[in-house]
């Protein structure tokens, strides 16, 4: 119970947005880090081939304005990743935006559903962020309980049916799972393109999706932890 209040007072309250995932990334990276280049959304593959010097320059971010003003001195690198990627940058600017006026009357293409599906991927990883954030924040799931739970249910962090020091010992394994499985470092590749392509979406008026599923995680995760505290 000391325990316990001695947290309470802790108020976390992550919010939702799909505009930008904030991830943990090796500091010593170049941009000339990755030999091979390889990404999980085909229609914007040329887009993130084009663009990731740029983007890792940019913390996988991408800037309207970068490419509006290259009066701007932001360095020899930075400028030699811009013009690298300015000619794709223009062509898919010109592609989205005639995609976004063409969904506006209800038509579908490939350009959008992977836009949507990166959209979907960056809030669920938003929210898979955000509820680890706060588990560290409060100290939650360190108990030696985290050892009692054995197979698929001992990784379901996503049951808020169960109370919220089962969800952290839960959330807590399920990453320490991805670290010792591998598959990490993919997985942070996938969330990184995404958000990318997320960002120069919604720059050239694509339609910003709204995630109930994701929301609804996040709003269940909070009241689980006002319960707790």
């Amino acid at each position: 119970l000391q325990h316990k209040a001695e947290h309470s007072r802790v108020r976390v309250r992550p919010r939702l947005s799909t505009r930008r995932v904030i991830l943990v990334r090796n500091s010593n990276m170049t941009a000339h880090d990755t030999p091979t280049f390889a990404c999980a959304y085909a229609e914007w593959a040329e887009l993130l081939s084009a663009c990731e010097d740029y983007a890792v320059l940019k913390g996988w971010r991408f800037i309207l304005s970068d490419f509006m003003n290259l009066s701007v001195n932001e360095g020899a690198e930075v400028a030699a990743a811009k013009e690298r990627a300015m000619p794709m940058a223009l062509e898919y600017g010109d592609r989205v935006r005639a995609c976004a006026a063409a969904s506006s009357g209800g038509a579908r293409s490939r350009l959008l559903d992977e836009f949507e599906m990166c959209q979907r991927l960056v809030s669920s990883e938003a929210v898979y962020n955000s509820m680890r954030a706060t588990i560290e924040a409060v100290g939650l799931g360190l108990s030696k309980g985290a050892c009692e739970e054995s197979g698929g249910d001992a990784l379901a962090y996503q049951d808020m049916t169960q109370p919220i020091e089962v969800v952290a010992r839960r959330l807590r394994a399920y990453h320490a799972h991805l670290r010792s499985s591998g598959v990490l470092e993919e997985r942070t590749k996938q969330v990184l393109h995404a958000s990318f392509v997320v960002e120069f979406g919604l720059e050239h008026g694509m339609p910003e999706l709204r995630d109930a599923t994701a929301e609804a995680t996040l709003t269940e995760f909070m009241t689980r932890l006002g319960e707790w505290e």
